[in-house]
């Protein structure tokens, strides 16, 4: 899954990827070593950003630097594009989008989370 992640990420300039794995939530594969060893054979060393377990976790080269690249994507007709253009500094397509924030990751990860119940009718819709 992360190698298309990657493909996708390329495609459209994001330079990490966000993922919803949760330190020791799957004992045999989201362990601290397991997710070194798949992100490097997935290609993305210091390029997956673990929101949910940030605090457990090494920073990524994101939070070292303070610019995040985001790669939106979604499904049916919920529309990333708008996410991207309207809260963030970016845009693409529908179901696929980029976006810049400037703000730290940890603040970024806030802003995103934040703007979950706006979309929550949508979400429930296509999800």
């Amino acid at each position: 899954m992360l190698k298309k992640a990657k493909k996708c990420a390329e495609e459209i300039g994001a330079s990490f990827i966000f993922t919803g794995e949760v330190l020791g939530q799957r004992p045999m594969s989201q362990r601290w070593r397991t997710l070194g060893i798949i992100e490097k054979e997935a290609g993305l060393e210091d390029q997956i950003v673990r929101p949910l377990s940030a605090k457990l976790l090494p920073p990524t080269q994101a939070e070292k630097e303070g610019l995040v690249k985001i790669s939106f994507r979604s499904k049916g007709n919920f529309s990333v594009n708008e996410l991207a253009s309207k809260y963030f500094d970016g845009g693409g397509h529908n179901n696929a989008a980029g976006a810049y924030s400037y703000i730290s990751l940890q603040k970024t990860i806030s802003k995103f989370i934040s703007l979950l119940p706006v979309y929550s009718e949508r979400l429930k819709k296509v999800y």
